[in-house]
């Protein structure tokens, strides 16, 4: 299984004990707009009544979560590793029911978690007793009997109060690397056999601690290159370090200075009782290239990135440093690297706009520019956690955290160009987490010669989804900016996009097809018109943006100077009676007339379901029913219609009633404002 793996934790916990899988109940459940997948979970977000450090994804979408949770009879915790669908739901193939836990009372905590390739089974890290710790489960969720002592072991090397923070897989899968800090407050890399046992011929006796000349330091985040060598990173004194090993755990002296190098301009975060600030994200690039994250002196984000000798990145940000002000306090606590397109996408927390913590996510262009493709053209989006209390107990004694975010890729669905991101939040106020999927658009690739610009007036009305328009003609003129001819048939596509870089995914307006035959310099212009806009087209400002393909299946892109406004189709009807009876015989049959109008912005073209009661209040309360009748209407947007409705009235004689009406009862039409679907007649009718 090939896996995304991050983000990070920021604890110490004060005779490894088996684990045992077992049963758990569980819980019921920036300015741009985030784009929840709402397909994920219930409504977009994914309950977990445990406090996940961690997650990772593995190639089917699978997501594996480790963490902890109070365990109350016992005045200590319980290490939890979960294992979830790519939906959200429990994958009941683990265990029966996606969980497994350590047993009550061992004071436990998974920190970090790897999949190994082919089916390897799964590693959690962390500590147990205050012993580095490390276990490991098969696909089906039992422990690994072949792994240390019945599937789990301690470090006691690294002496009493070590803690692992940090996993990761060798280049062929067959060694385990774990990061973390001993005993004593060293930084520590060791490499555990696939049996579980430290593996004496790395470093010494099996671990390397690295002494940074600096206090309050540890291993927060490691990866592992293609040559084998070792990457990891995490806090030094009040600055963080990155520090790179050989393949036998000696320090790489190409690198940095003596193995180690500062990612300058990153600080760190204080943590309850003055543990060391692990929440750093790390990423390799497929050149070399290192990316790191964390915040910086001024509360930001943090980007640093390194050449692979160590040295930074002159031409990432500023001197190698990226810095992201979401407007409050700010904590990079992940950092992924696309693949295919390069860009960087990094998740945290920030106490922007009241105070109240939500994680943060940004993307960014290979060269560190905030990504205009994503957050409605500002590369930046905030979330709230979504985080729902639970019963649990929770930091039994003194230990305690802020809230601190995750983030792990899941491969993009089947047919679908448009990337998925899982971000978790945990701790804060709460003995939970909860964990909600972005969308996230897919850059275009601009590679060809033939270079479009778009020009034409757009509509200053704004153009509703899944409604047609009227005709949007555009101007798209196609220049070739190559040294050859170019002929054939061109492509042009209009599409909706939220920055004029577009994104692959984006809703389309129009498609066609052209022949050209263009030499170097010259231009042609081809007028396309649109009708209609898609149901898919999300709400906000807009470039009309062209992508041209040309015969050598290479895009051209270019957009709009001028934006246009889109919104979803809004249904608000309203009603009130026209004419009802001063008086009617009690039991008799009347006909009253109603209008309805449409407050929304689409045309109502349906059948209108109308419940007709009676009640002895003016305001209406505790009504009879007394009718239920549908007709077909045709109201245009902000318009209003009359209807004529029979009904028959209360048979009580001598007293006086007033009319209810109600709009579509059951919400039929997916109106937005239910509360003016109900009127009450103004006058009384008095019955004889």
């Amino acid at each position: 299984m090939s896996m995304n793996r991050l983000a990070r934790r920021d604890s110490r916990f004060a005779a490894v004990e088996p684990i045992e899988p077992r049963m758990l109940l569980s819980v019921a459940a920036s300015s741009a707009t985030p784009p929840i997948d709402t397909t994920f979970g219930t409504n977009g977000t994914v309950q977990l009544p445990f406090i996940a450090e961690e997650q990772a994804t593995e190639s089917d979408g699978t997501i594996i979560l480790p963490g902890f949770m109070g365990d109350a009879s016992t005045n200590a915790q319980q290490a939890v590793c979960e294992v979830l669908n790519a939906d959200g739901t429990p994958k009941t193939s683990f265990n029966g029911n996606g969980m497994v836990t350590t047993p009550a009372g061992t004071n436990a905590a998974f920190f970090a978690t790897l999949s190994l390739p082919a089916g390897g089974g799964i590693v959690c890290v962390g500590q147990i007793g205050g012993s580095a710790f490390a276990a490991k489960a098969t696909e089906a969720g039992a422990l690994d009997s072949t792994f240390g002592t019945g599937g789990a072991m301690t470090l006691p090397a690294l002496g009493s109060g070590a803690a692992l923070y940090a996993v990761a897989a060798g280049p062929t899968g067959g060694t385990i690397y774990v990061g973390g800090v001993t005993g004593n407050g060293l930084p520590v890399v060791a490499r555990l056999t696939a049996a579980g046992a430290l593996d004496t011929t790395f470093g010494n006796g099996g671990f390397t601690t690295i002494n940074t000349g600096a206090s309050s330091s540890a291993i927060g985040a490691l990866a592992v290159q293609s040559d084998g060598k070792i990457v990891a990173t995490g806090p030094a004194g009040s600055g963080v370090d990155v520090v790179r090993l050989n393949t036998d755990g000696s320090l790489d002296t190409t690198f940095g200075t003596h193995g180690i190098a500062p990612a300058a301009g990153l600080g760190l975060t204080q943590q309850p009782n003055n543990a060391p600030d692990v929440t750093e994200g790390l990423a390799l690039q497929a050149d070399g290239k290192i990316v790191v994250a964390n915040t910086t002196s001024g509360a930001d984000f943090g980007l640093v990135r390194l050449n692979a000798d160590g040295s930074a990145d002159s031409s990432f940000g500023t001197g190698g440093l990226v810095t992201t002000d979401f407007g409050g306090t700010d904590d990079a606590d992940t950092v992924l690297v696309d693949a295919t397109s390069g860009q960087i996408v990094a998740t945290g927390t920030t106490d922007a706009g009241g105070g109240t913590l939500q994680v943060a996510v940004a993307e960014y262009q290979s060269d560190g520019a905030l990504d205009p493709s994503f957050g409605n053209g500002t590369g930046m989006v905030t979330v709230p956690t979504n985080v729902a209390p639970t019963s649990r107990a929770f930091f039994l004694g003194s230990f305690a955290a802020p809230l601190r975010a995750s983030a792990a890729f899941q491969p993009a669905a089947t047919g679908s160009t448009t990337r998925r991101l899982v971000i978790g939040s945990a701790g804060g106020s709460q003995a939970s987490s909860a964990l909600q999927r972005l969308l996230l658009p897919t850059a275009l690739t601009n590679n060809s010669p033939l270079q479009p610009t778009v020009s034409g007036r757009l509509p200053k009305n704004p153009l509703i989804a899944g409604q047609k328009t009227t005709p949007v003609t555009q101007n798209v003129k196609v220049t070739n900016s190559g040294t050859t001819t170019m002929t054939g048939s061109i492509g042009i596509i209009l599409q909706l996009s939220d920055s004029a870089a577009g994104s692959a995914g984006d809703p389309v307006l129009a498609t066609v097809t052209r022949r050209i035959n263009l030499r170097p310099g010259r231009s042609v212009t081809f007028p396309i018109t649109a009708r209609s806009v898609p149901a898919s087209a999300p709400a906000g400002t807009k470039f009309v943006v062209a992508v041209v393909t040309d015969p050598n299946s290479m895009t051209g892109v270019g957009a709009s100077s001028n934006t246009v406004q889109v919104e979803s189709p809004v249904v608000d009807l309203s009603g009130a009676f026209v004419r009802v009876p001063a008086s009617a015989k009690a039991g008799g049959r009347v006909n009253v007339t109603i209008s309805v109008t449409q407050n929304g912005n689409v045309p109502v073209n349906a059948s209108l379901p109308i419940q007709l009661l009676a009640s002895t209040s003016a305001s209406g309360s505790s009504p009879t029913s007394l009718v239920t009748l549908t007709r077909r209407v045709a109201i245009p947007a902000g318009k209003t219609i009359r209807l004529s409705l029979p009904v028959t009235l209360p048979s009580a004689s001598g007293t006086s009633v007033f009319l209810v009406g109600v709009l579509d009862p059951s919400n039929t039409l997916g109106d937005s404002n239910l509360a003016n679907n109900t009127f009450v007649s103004a006058t009384a009718v008095s019955l004889t």
